[in-house]
């Protein structure tokens, strides 16, 4: 075992603004509007895309579910209203992509702009080395974690909440002294070191324009504030900080 590579030294990662950054994406140039006439496509395709959508009818008509499982090029290449549209007429009942996906609606939702050149920055080593992007999906997610909420509903929230209301160190501290064996003790206890190491507390920042983030896919029907909100957590979690995820 005593040959096995030391574990990387976090401490060390040197991240960058992702305002500083050459994306190559910008949301208001890429987006599809769903209400535009359909480019022309080959008759085979078309075929295909007739026999979904009746199949997609079919699934609806006898109250079955439709996901679409998606890989990030999507919504790189403007998709996201396309979705929005087919989720609220109910169309589709699930959606399944993967990081890159989730990266591409975060950054877009966050600062309207998203892709960056692969060749050019894994060569100078900051692909994927943007501060914002890693820091605040994390935060989302360990928000989530202390409503018990899975990894697409919590960035959903954190997306149409502009952020996320965090509980003091101190109360979570003293719930996971009190409460060791409670189901949601991780969870706490993730956030707690996040949030030790970071020093999170509120700030103010301008909110985010709302045209980035209304294109949004993973916040797409995020029930309003006070449904589904840290808010509504026990009491015992009274004590909060306001963090919003808007770009300075």
């Amino acid at each position: 075992m005593s040959n096995f590579p030391s574990p990387l030294d976090l401490r060390k990662l040197k991240v960058y603004p992702l305002a500083a950054r050459a994306s190559q994406s910008r949301v208001e140039e890429i987006l599809v509007e769903p209400a535009d006439t359909p480019p022309p496509c080959p008759e085979n395709a078309a075929g295909i895309i007739r026999d979904c959508a009746q199949k997609i009818t079919a699934a609806r008509d006898r109250q079955a579910a439709v996901m679409l499982i998606y890989g990030a090029h999507l919504i790189k290449n403007g998709g996201q209203l396309l979705l929005n549209q087919m989720i609220e007429r109910g169309w589709l009942t699930h959606l399944a992509t993967n990081g890159a996906g989730v990266i591409h609606d975060w950054e877009f939702s966050f600062l309207g702009r998203s892709t960056e050149s692969v060749r050019d920055n894994v060569a100078t080593g900051t692909f994927g080395a943007w501060d914002e992007t890693g820091r605040y999906i994390h935060l989302a997610l360990l928000a989530g974690g202390l409503r018990e909420e899975g990894f697409g509903r919590s960035l959903g929230q954190f997306i149409y909440e502009d952020g996320a209301t965090l509980p003091s160190i101190e109360s979570l501290e003293t719930l996971v002294r009190t409460e060791p064996s409670h189901p949601l003790t991780p969870a706490r206890a993730d956030l707690l070191q996040a949030m030790r190491a970071h020093q999170l507390a509120a700030s103010a920042s301008p909110p985010t324009p709302e045209g980035w983030r209304a294109g949004a896919v993973t916040d797409t029907h995020v029930p309003p504030p006070g449904v589904l909100s840290i808010d509504s957590a026990p009491p015992s979690l009274s004590t909060r900080s306001r963090i919003p995820c808007s770009p300075k």
